[in-house]
């Protein structure tokens, strides 16, 4: 990337005054009659110009010239790579750039983030660029109707996140009735057997904003598509299930596994629950083995793995909503399934909610296998970049800094209390917002720790 960067920087000196004269049609005729070229495998000289011609575009679009690192981080991207690029050295503006040049290659682009204030920021703000090149933008965020989904989706580029855009994918081949493909799909609905057109329009060109969170830490966690399919059956039994189960020993009756939330009956834990059973003489579901210790493992999951204001919250219609871990968002619709949603609802003495019957699972692993060309960006790659080759095949590329490292890394404070913690974060915030006028992020682990650093904030009229 060293030897890029000062290549395109020299292309860019050089070409400055020629690629200023040349009309906006002027420009976008070039740009369009080399973008083809510069997405071919190998293509570097083709690549360099395109660039060249979209920062100018940029330029004139958004008044920000990009930096030789940004091209060089775009570059990285349409080549299908991974770009491992610093906190405020723009990954913005550099997907926007690979972005553009993908577009005007004829090549649909979805820009893929993790929430949906990202998806809608990154799209406004990089709208003008794709105005000036003649493309179309779309957004595609949660509660948005099919219709506008699918116009979205129909533009040359389109921002999304990655959990809309997967379920929109299942509810598409769900809608198909079985696996398809586009040019299938395309032709049912032409002879009427699809009600109406897919939403998604094929996976092309990916670009993952925060790459390692979606293609790493989310990678495996099954996302199912669920209908509401009547009252949970056992929903009289569910009380008794948690009180057995706050009755069991840890580490004689069960052994929990924190880190992948699952929870294993022993030997000891299955005969005592047998034994309960038994004395208790009641039928039903507590006389089948396989039924009764996996009700009693939903009740110890809901008892001793899933935290309320840090896995979910109980909002103010009473319902339970699950917190989505990575970003720290809920996450409305969603439950948990085979009845840990109901189990969390009882032990929270809620009235319990529908059962769902799954209609179709996938996980961003396999999903975004099936791009055609896939790239994305992140700050820290190099820790999974053999991950993140053996999986994907996408190799990982650092793209340096554009000036010197600032940053600097104080060391840790231990205290005694939180009380104390709380209060010398309070400190740090009145002295770096208050007097120095400098904004301040705090990151905490849970929402019930974030309304205790705000209560200690109000009480400093913070």
């Amino acid at each position: 990337p060293a030897r890029e960067i000062r290549v395109l920087a020299q292309a860019m000196q050089a070409q400055a005054a020629e690629l200023a004269a040349l009309e906006d049609a002027a420009l976008l005729a070039r740009l369009r009659a080399v973008a083809p070229q510069a997405i071919q495998a190998g293509a570097n000289a083709a690549l360099h110009q395109a660039l060249l011609l979209v920062a100018e575009a940029a330029h004139r679009a958004l008044g920000m010239r990009p930096y030789p690192t940004q091209l060089v981080g775009a570059a990285t991207l349409v080549r299908g790579q991974l770009a491992e690029m610093q906190t405020g050295e723009g990954k913005t503006l550099t997907a926007g750039l690979a972005a553009c040049l993908v577009a005007c290659a004829g090549v649909p682009v979805h820009v893929v983030t993790v929430n949906d204030y990202l998806a809608e920021r990154d799209a406004n703000s990089m709208q003008p660029l794709f105005a000036f090149a003649g493309l179309r933008v779309g957004v595609v965020v949660h509660g948005r109707e099919p219709a506008d989904k699918r116009a979205a989706y129909a533009c040359e580029v389109a921002y999304c996140t990655g959990k809309e855009m997967v379920f929109d994918y299942l509810r598409d081949r769900v809608a198909a009735g079985a696996r398809a493909s586009v040019a299938q799909l395309s032709a049912r609905q032409l002879w009427g057997a699809l009600a109406a057109a897919p939403v998604l329009r094929g996976l092309h060109f990916a670009i993952v904003d925060e790459a390692d969170s979606i293609l790493i830490d989310e990678a495996r966690t099954p996302l199912i598509l669920a209908v509401k399919d009547g009252a949970f059956e056992h929903a009289t039994d569910m009380p008794q299930a948690l009180q057995w189960a706050a009755d069991l020993q840890a580490g004689e009756d069960y052994l929990l596994d924190a880190a992948r939330r699952q929870v294993t009956l022993t030997a000891q834990g299955r005969e005592r629950l047998a034994g309960r059973a038994r004395a208790s003489g009641q039928g039903g579901l507590w006389q089948a083995a396989h039924a009764r210790e996996h009700l009693l493992m939903q009740a110890l999951r809901a008892l001793y793995l899933f935290e309320r204001d840090r896995h979910y919250l109980v909002d103010a219609d009473g319902a339970v909503q699950i917190i989505d871990e990575y970003t720290g968002r809920v996450l409305p619709g969603r439950t948990w399934e085979q009845g840990l949603h109901q189990m969390i609802e009882c032990k929270e003495g809620m009235d319990l909610s529908e059962r769902t019957r799954t209609l179709a699972r996938i996980t961003y692993q396999r999903l975004f296998r099936r791009y055609l060309l896939l790239s994305g960006m992140t700050g820290t790659a190099r820790e999974v970049a053999p991950e993140i080759r053996a999986v994907y095949g996408l190799d990982v590329s650092t793209i340096p800094l554009h000036r010197p490292l600032q940053r600097r890394f104080e060391p840790p404070q231990i205290f005694n209390t939180r009380a104390e913690k709380w209060e010398a974060v309070a400190q740090a915030v009145q002295r770096l917002a208050c007097q120095q006028g400098r904004p301040v992020l705090i990151g905490t682990r849970s929402v019930k720790a974030s309304e205790e650093i705000s209560a200690a904030l109000n009480d400093k009229s913070i």
